[in-house]
């Protein structure tokens, strides 16, 4: 996909993907949204390219004051840094975020300081993002129903990658909005990686989240990066199989090697240069493998 591209979604009536190009990756930075009035959006990127978001709105005919609501996965910010500028643009947005996140978008100082820790040099990909008014957010919590665009979503937590991350249900569409919970797809192949980064990681936690969502059986999967798939069991499956091999089989290596030679050979494992570039693939790896290191300690 071309930056900016916008992709509809098969079988989703009303819903489109539109790719922010984050770290300057096609297809890696999906956000949705919903062409309805008012219009519906999940997650917003790490902020650098939001204003692509509002250039969309406008294209469809959205007036800046309309009750656009804001559907947060998880406040990382690769999901949730621009929130702000979205509701800087339109004074009405509601943002709907998991209790235990929302702070963060009130005060995101903390925030920045983690992902700083977290990502080291792709911070310059970012923009630092500025505070959401306390009044402006909804918070939410496993089994909420919230009325947004003329649709319903069901809310069901999965803490296991991110304490605060949610996952969202369209019952119409019957499709589900699942963050990072069921890791993160390679385009074009049936690839997916375990996403398990620090400092909150849960592997056993992010189990259950796979099987709650398997238990939903939604008709397709929408990701928080390189878009949406059919579901089929065996995607649940194969998830939760890749999750235990990948905490396993980094545990064993940290125990013998350095933290950056175990880092190197996943990234090579990876065998994701073609699609991310050789600095995000590692910079992809470094987080997953960070995540198990600090699940451990």
């Amino acid at each position: 996909m071309a930056a900016g591209e916008l992709v509809q979604l098969e079988a989703a009536e009303g819903w489109w993907m539109l790719d922010l190009q984050m770290y300057g990756t096609t297809g890696y930075g999906g956000v949705y949204l919903l062409d309805s009035s008012p219009p519906v959006v999940v997650d917003t990127g790490m902020g650098r390219h939001t204003g692509w978001i509002c250039e969309l709105l406008d294209r469809w005919g959205v007036d800046r004051s309309a009750p656009v609501s804001i559907l947060v996965t998880h406040v990382h910010l690769d999901h949730a840094g621009g929130v702000a500028h979205l509701c800087d643009a339109f004074p009405k947005a509601r943002v709907y975020a998991h209790g235990r996140g929302a702070p963060h978008l009130v005060d995101p100082t903390r925030l920045i300081a983690g992902t700083k820790h977290a990502v080291g040099q792709m911070w310059r990909y970012y923009n630092p993002p500025a505070p959401v008014g306390q009044d402006r957010i909804v918070s939410v919590t496993d089994d909420d129903l919230i009325d947004a665009g003329e649709r319903q979503f069901t809310v069901h937590a999965a803490p296991g990658h991110a304490p605060h991350q949610v996952v969202y249900y369209d019952r119409k569409a019957d499709i589900m909005f699942c963050g990072d919970a069921m890791g993160i797809r390679i385009p074009n192949s049936d690839r997916v990686i375990a996403s398990t980064p620090p400092p909150q990681f849960d592997l056993e936690q992010s189990r259950e989240d796979v099987a709650m969502i398997a238990d939903h059986e939604p008709a397709q999967l929408c990701y928080g990066h390189h878009g949406n798939r059919p579901f089929e069991p065996v995607v649940a499956d194969r998830y939760d199989r890749i999750l235990q091999r990948f905490v396993n089989d980094v545990t064993m290596a940290l125990q013998e090697q350095p933290l950056d030679h175990v880092i190197d050979t996943v990234a090579v494992g990876y065998d994701a240069n073609d699609i991310w570039g050789a600095e995000k693939t590692r910079a992809e790896a470094s987080l997953n493998v960070r995540g198990v290191a600090e699940m451990r300690r």
